[in-house]
């Protein structure tokens, strides 16, 4: 055989030489001649490497003089097809590299010349290894499609983060083509919402309509608790804030997640009503003819948690006047504190004839 391809074993069975004598010609055996150029020796084998027509020599061991060539061909082996895969990378759609958590990421493969080969989508770690992001797919055509939800966590946040796409043959993975991503933390939010104002009562505690929001975390995995409380129990506007303000995280969570600061609200305690005791106020009798503020107003007013409050009675139109008998008057009563508004009522009084 003359004609080889580069990386052939080579064989010199089936080689005939003669010597060709006066009287007559004989077919010489073997160790009768040598062969030298023929092939490359290697463990033992003549190995077919450097391609081109080549030219061997034969040797007559008897006559080192006597000699004869033959020609042989190595050529190159035919190239398979070239296979390459070219990653595209989008972000809900959109081309780009920069992922923030909650994100989803979808990976398209120009998969030139590996047409049912299988495809993996991996993140390819620092280390050289490899974690999978999502199941393999078989290649239809020239194209391979991959999507991953970041919310999975098999991508840690961070810059520089290597994705790649490997052919799978059994348990051998080889890289074909890689990018580099970055995956930011989600940002979240927390406020205080609901109705958040109220009736002084004595106490900092915000209403039960209040309530603390979290706004911007996926699959409930973080939450939040504290107190919603105000400045001072005082009947004013005041800010509303979080005692013992904590983010909860769920496993794993916190490390793709930027917590949010404790929220603050605007919020108003409005004053409270006085209470007046039954039958407490009560007014002293009236001359005919004299101003109201002659008579003397008593009584008795508590507040949301049954103190007694200071203030001040007195009648809503002092300076007016009656005719003997029994009327009915207007009183207001002011307390001391600020936290109270002002209550109005009436009471009863008897107006008796002027002295002559």
């Amino acid at each position: 055989k003359v004609s080889y391809m580069v990386g052939d074993e080579m064989s010199l069975s089936g080689l005939k030489v003669t010597a060709n004598y006066q009287q007559n010609t004989r077919e010489l055996a073997e160790g009768e001649y040598t062969v030298t150029g023929f092939g490359t020796a290697e463990n033992g084998k003549l190995m077919a490497r450097t391609p081109g027509e080549q030219t061997a020599t034969v040797t007559m061991a008897s006559d080192t003089n006597i000699t004869n060539t033959f020609t042989f061909l190595i050529s190159e082996a035919p190239s398979a097809p070239s296979s390459s895969a070219t990653i595209s990378v989008k972000n809900n759609g959109t081309e780009s590299r920069d992922f923030v958590y909650g994100d989803r990421m979808d990976v398209t493969v120009d998969a030139t010349e590996m047409n049912g080969k299988t495809l993996g989508l991996y993140y390819q770690k620092s280390d050289g290894s490899l974690v999978s992001l999502a199941d393999v797919v078989v290649v239809a055509g020239d194209e391979a499609a991959f999507s991953y939800d970041t919310t999975k966590k098999l991508l840690p946040a961070g810059e520089n983060l290597g994705v790649a796409v490997c052919l799978v043959e059994g348990d051998s993975k080889t890289v074909k083509d890689s990018v580099s991503v970055s995956l930011a933390r989600k940002t979240l939010t927390a406020s205080i919402t609901g109705e958040v104002n109220k009736t002084y009562d004595g106490t900092t505690a915000a209403p039960q309509t209040a309530a603390l929001r979290l706004d911007g975390v996926y699959n409930n995995e973080a939450s939040l608790t504290g107190t919603i409380v105000y400045g001072s129990p005082d009947a004013k506007e005041q800010t509303l804030s979080v005692k013992d303000f904590k983010v909860n995280y769920g496993s794993g969570a916190s490390d793709y997640y930027v917590s949010p600061a404790a929220p603050t609200a605007a919020g108003t305690i409005r004053k409270a009503a006085a209470s007046q005791k039954a039958g407490s106020v009560t007014a002293g009798t009236l001359e005919a003819g004299k101003p109201l503020s002659s008579s003397t107003l008593n009584g008795s007013f508590t507040g949301v948690n049954g103190e007694t409050l200071a203030g001040t009675l007195s009648w809503k139109n002092p300076n007016a006047t009656f005719e003997a008998g029994t009327h009915t008057a207007a009183w207001v009563f002011t307390p001391s504190s600020s936290n109270y508004a002002s209550l109005e009522g009436s009471v009863g009084i008897t107006v008796v004839k002027k002295d002559v």
